[in-house]
């Protein structure tokens, strides 16, 4: 498969990037009639060129200042910058900010074409070759190879072509992931087709047939047909500059995605490693709004210092942003920070986190966190990305999708961590489940304390009490209850060795168990509640506790009208008596359990409803079968 090399082409307006793209490639990447009559770039032009190595797609950005958001848009996507610089002119205000910024969203590699030699002087020449070695260095890219070239006369083209072809080897591995993710820089409509959208390939393979969503509107999408250089293509991978015909609902615009369905998802927060300019006039404080720019879009956010106040320029940090509404991002991208008025770049970096929590400020341990997520470890970046989760719990699907782990590698990162995995696959961390525990269990001493003669609280109001979710909720009850922490009775969750019994005085506990003993002896003829409440009002709460401690079972009958209390010890002994008259597969009905209890209708057709919703008895019509199941 031919490889592919993303390199954009930046530099300060009119040191001619536009017209040596023409030369290397035979495109004309200003397309609009505003360009070509003002002789400048305004949006993304593109074009590309086959080597021996691979294809070199050329993204060239506009030079003009007014035009910088366009310029960081493509330069995102970027592997390597060919940085066009004038010989006559050398290095101007918009080469400094072009480079500043390939700089800050990590680009290290370089090919510089010093332009217009047929305009420059020998000493033109050398001196600005110079100038850029030293600045580019300085700006902390690798040595760079500087080729003199004249587009118009075609000196030094061939040199650039082997420099730029150069830029294949050594390449930093793309981010992998299990997912796609195309940012628009381009849409527009084809007749007979509908609409198109274009973007660099930055993430996972796409196929046509494809299925996602348009971010961040979250609306369903599919991929109806694909090119890369103009030819149809099944399927398109990371780097490649992309073309893809779009079924969807809404109308798309640039600055939108298309992505694997939930690999980006809005969140009120983003985790971040930043770095300042160096030449910025002033500290950036804690709380300062700003415009974060990636992928092809800019969202507002305010800058949350995790360990300091502020930060001096040149500094480099882990933060937050907080967005002003909340947005979608990918994990993997690098981005820049700009001021909100008047607009200067002051600083980029790459996330993260982008479906953060928020974060404590001076705190040790999200500070290690933060620095494991973006250390080259993978499994203390897993171990560490679950920890930040907290209570909320990461998706095992979201964990397989971020670090392209799954199966057996990514089940023995969880397991050597402690991580827990829940039912429907979400993972938390040991120490916040150990965390929820301890508040569940305290929650639960409290309340005996409070509530002595209560067995203990519903296993709802439990998790409402303690605000946790679903997934969540499952989890830590799983464990608790796995190490015997807690009981589950009925519901009803308690400490174990608690006996809301105990706390009755002498008389009241006998006259309880003269209660108990009376029902028990009743078997399958029981009291109802209304009858143990007409002799004694007081009774009531007696047998509600009983209810509650699981002596007893309360049971309607159909019309809803009488509440029978089945003594817990006969219904496992009628289970008993049903399972050896009528054996696995044996079908009865109603009269004649009805016969093997010695009860009659209005006790039996409530029992056996009982035992069909604890899947004790299987119905069919009139018909039931025993099952092997034991109930609750």
């Amino acid at each position: 498969m031919t490889d592919h090399l993303s390199i954009g082409v930046i530099g300060h307006v009119d040191h001619g990037k536009t017209t040596l793209v023409k030369a290397l490639t035979g495109t004309e990447t200003d397309r609009l009639a505003e360009e070509r009559r003002r002789g400048l770039t305004i949006v993304l032009g593109f074009a590309y060129r086959e080597t021996p190595s691979g294809m070199i797609d050329f993204i060239d950005a506009p030079g003009h200042a007014d035009f910088v958001r366009t310029m960081i848009s493509g330069a995102t996507g970027i592997e390597a910058a060919l940085i066009v610089v004038a010989a006559n002119e050398g290095i101007m205000p918009q080469t400094v900010e072009h480079i500043r910024i390939a700089s800050l969203l990590g680009i290290k590699k370089a090919v510089v074409a010093l332009s217009k030699i047929d305009l420059a002087t020998a000493d033109d020449i050398a001196n600005t070759t110079a100038a850029v070695d030293d600045f580019l260095v300085r700006a902390g890219f690798d040595a760079p190879v500087i080729v003199p070239v004249s587009a118009q006369d075609g000196r030094g083209i061939d040199d650039l072509v082997e420099a730029l072809e150069s830029l294949f080897k050594d390449r930093s591995p793309r981010p992998e992931t299990s997912g796609f993710y195309l940012p628009f820089d381009r849409v527009f409509t084809v007749q007979g087709f509908g609409t198109v959208a274009t973007g660099t390939l930055r993430g996972g393979v796409m196929q046509v047939e494809d299925t996602g969503e348009i971010v961040p509107l979250g609306v369903a999408a599919r991929v109806r047909g694909l090119e890369v250089h103009g030819h149809a293509v099944e399927e398109a991978r990371p780097g490649q500059r992309v073309a893809v015909n779009i079924r969807t609902d809404v109308d798309i615009e640039r600055g939108q995605a298309l992505a694997s369905s939930g690999l980006l998802q809005p969140a009120p927060f983003w985790d971040a490693h930043l770095r300042l300019v160096n030449d910025q006039d002033r500290p950036l404080k804690n709380g300062t709004p700003v415009r974060v720019l990636h992928g092809t879009t800019e969202t507002l956010a305010a800058i949350r210092l995790l360990d300091r106040d502020s930060m001096m320029p040149g500094e480099v940090a882990d933060v937050q942003f907080r967005l002003k509404v909340p947005a979608a991002a990918w994990d993997q991208d690098h981005f820049i920070v700009r001021t909100i008025s008047p607009v200067a770049t002051i600083g980029g970096g790459r996330f993260l986190n982008t479906r953060a929590l928020r974060r404590k400020r001076f705190d040790d341990a999200t500070m290690a966190q933060l620095q494991a997520v973006g250390g080259t470890d993978v499994g203390a970046a897993i171990t560490a990305h679950v920890a930040q989760a907290g209570l909320v719990g990461v998706p095992l699907g979201d964990l397989e999708t971020r670090f392209a782990l799954s199966g057996d590698d990514l089940q023995a990162v969880l397991t050597a961590a402690g991580s827990h995995i829940g039912p429907d696959n979400l993972v938390m961390d040991a120490q916040a489940v150990q965390k929820a525990g301890d508040q569940l269990t305290a929650t639960l001493a409290q309340f005996h304390a409070n509530q002595s003669s209560r067995l203990g609280i519903g296993q709802p109001e439990l998790v409402t009490a303690l605000s946790l979710k679903g997934g969540a909720a499952q989890i830590v009850f799983n464990v608790l209850l796995a190490e015997k922490v807690i009981l589950l009775t009925d519901g009803i969750v308690s400490l174990p060795g608690f006996d809301p019994l105990a706390a009755l005085g002498e008389a009241k506990r006998a006259y309880l168990d003269e209660l108990e003993t009376r029902i028990r002896d009743s078997a399958m003829t029981p009291p109802s509640m209304g009858e143990i409440t007409s002799e004694n009002s007081k009774d009531q709460a007696l047998a509600e506790l009983l209810i509650e401690v699981g002596r007893l079972v309360p049971l309607y009958d159909h019309k809803r009208t009488n509440l029978f209390l089945f003594h817990r010890s006969a219904i496992d002994q009628a289970v008993v008596d049903l399972r050896q008259a009528f054996p696995k597969g044996t079908d009865f009905r109603a009269g004649e359990a009805r016969g093997v209890l010695n009860s009659t209708r209005k006790y039996v057709i409530p029992f056996l409803t009982y035992l069909d919703r604890q899947n004790i008895t299987r119905r069919k019509d009139d018909l039931r079968q025993m099952t092997a199941n034991t109930g609750d």
